[in-house]
């Protein structure tokens, strides 16, 4: 993580598409996150494969 980085600027750099911030957020056991809250410079995040990404977003969107 760089400083001024978002959640939402990473999943937009890593899946194209900012609203899925919050599986960044999940894959990495962040503790009381806001949506605009910034990670720590420094930290190094996990980041899901795009497989795994597109697997969970079409389960999501089949229970709807």
């Amino acid at each position: 993580v760089k400083p001024k980085d978002t959640y939402h600027g990473i999943a937009h750099k890593f899946f194209r598409n900012r609203r899925l911030w919050w599986l960044i957020v999940k894959f990495n056991n962040v503790p009381n996150i806001e949506v605009l809250d910034f990670p720590k410079p420094g930290t190094i995040l996990k980041i899901p494969s795009i497989e795994i990404v597109n697997a969970i977003v079409k389960s999501l969107n089949n229970k709807n």
